[in-house]
């Protein structure tokens, strides 16, 4: 009886452990939205206005899959809208280290060197965003699109001294502007008609 009564205690202790072990469901069950979730939760909030919540959703999903390239684009534009221009490139600079580079990336990233003065490094994205995609269209609103990338361009180039090659972008926006770039009258055109066409492609 004794045995009988030892067996019994062994049995209930290995099947009550198993059980409890089962109900409490473990450490092995999802404990909230995945990185791609997270991603697109981001980019919701960033069409929607709300960078600081894109930018939170974005780095939560980088606490869980370091690797993914859409993460460090999300990061950089919602920090470029946050105005926080040095963590932005910061950030675009280590997506790019990343596969599958996307254009909207280098695109961003060519709108903040150019707001932090560097012009080359910005002109150097803008061909990048190309090299991806000619017509680029930025996928998460704002209405930027391949035209803005080519006046901000032209503006570099413009910026640098670089007045043919301005001049050269301007020309694919509008192909019946002319000016000599080699008088300072000229310069002055175009420099006009930099402006006009950044107002007319926001």
């Amino acid at each position: 009886m004794k045995k009988m009564s030892w067996l019994l205690l062994i049995i209930f202790a290995v099947f009550g452990g198993h059980v409890a072990c089962s109900s409490s469901g473990g450490d092995n069950g999802p404990t909230g939205p995945s990185a791609d979730e997270l991603i697109t939760e981001g980019w919701q909030a960033f069409e929607n206005g709300d960078f600081q919540t894109a930018y939170d959703k974005f780095n939560g999903a980088r606490q869980q899959d370091a690797s993914l390239v859409e993460i460090y684009s999300g990061l950089g534009w919602s920090l470029l809208r946050l105005d926080n221009l040095a963590q932005a490139k910061t950030e675009f600079n280590v997506g790019t280290t990343k596969t599958d580079v996307p254009a909207d990336l280098y695109a961003g990233g060519a709108f903040v060197l150019n707001a932090l003065k560097d012009y080359r490094g910005s002109n150097l994205q803008a061909d990048l965003a190309f090299s991806r995609e000619q017509n680029w269209t930025f996928s998460h609103g704002t209405g930027l699109n391949a035209d803005d990338l080519r006046v901000l361009k032209a503006q570099n180039h413009f910026l640098l001294t670089n007045f043919a090659l301005s001049l050269s972008e301007v020309k694919k926006l509008n192909p019946s502007f002319t000016a000599d770039v080699q008088t300072t009258a000229g310069r002055q055109m175009l420099a006009a008609e930099i402006e006009r066409l950044r107002i007319q492609t926001h």
